[in-house]
């Protein structure tokens, strides 16, 4: 069978046509170029920063005194956190449906963001109970206080480079109970809800009778 081809661009439209849909599959490159293009506009607005900070204090007279071009700092700082806060939703809905198209529930996105939060929540307890128990003249040189951040730091690592290996891992293939293969010629562009979900395996469960049926013939 054909792969159903899609371009970086078309894979990107189809990150934000798709942005608030969380039911359906994701292949790869439709999870990983909007990554991409995201590193290029980030890359891209902090080289402009610099270039805008370098200019505007070479122009002053003194450390005191700058040109009005520096209030572009604030401008472009401001619409790199407006962008990020846009994404946040359809990056989130893409990577459940990334977890979809290798057949595992939506819900292992939530490991690595609450991830870091549980563990540093875990190692602020400790370091109180720690502190608590006994002066920090006393605490400072134990093991426990030295080794505890970098078991924390090693387990967050973990967390981020499983999760990483679960997002370019490839399609499952066939229908799963969350939809077609994207990379099927037959799959639809945009991901359905589950009644029309159901109707769809059973299209496909009827290509397929019919593929068997050619290739008996011959």
């Amino acid at each position: 069978m054909h792969e159903k081809q899609m371009g970086a661009w078309e894979a990107y439209k189809r990150y934000w046509k798709n942005g608030v849909t969380f039911e359906g599959r994701a292949r790869r490159k439709e999870y990983w170029m909007p990554q991409l293009f995201h590193l290029l506009f980030s890359l891209i607005a902090a080289a402009l920063m610099a270039i805008i900070a370098a200019v505007v204090f070479s122009m002053s007279s003194s450390p005191d005194e700058v040109g009005p071009g520096i209030v572009l700092l604030p401008l472009i700082y401001f619409g790199i956190i407006l962008f990020s806060l846009a994404t946040y939703i359809p990056t989130l809905a893409v990577s459940v449906r990334r977890m979809h198209d290798i057949g595992k529930s939506g819900w292992w996105v939530l490991l690595p963001i609450v991830g870091p939060f549980v563990i540093g929540s875990a190692m602020m307890i400790l370091n109180v109970i720690l502190l608590s128990s006994s002066s920090y003249q006393e605490i400072a040189p134990s093991p426990v206080v030295m080794i505890l951040p970098a078991i924390m730091v090693l387990i967050m690592l973990g967390i981020s480079i499983w999760f990483l290996v679960l997002t370019v891992q490839d399609s499952q293939p066939g229908t799963n109970k969350w939809g077609m293969n994207p990379k099927d010629p037959k799959s639809p562009d945009r991901p359905m809800n589950m009644l029309t979900m159901e109707q769809e395996r059973r299209m496909h469960e009827f290509y397929r009778q019919q593929e068997r049926e050619e290739r008996s013939l011959y």
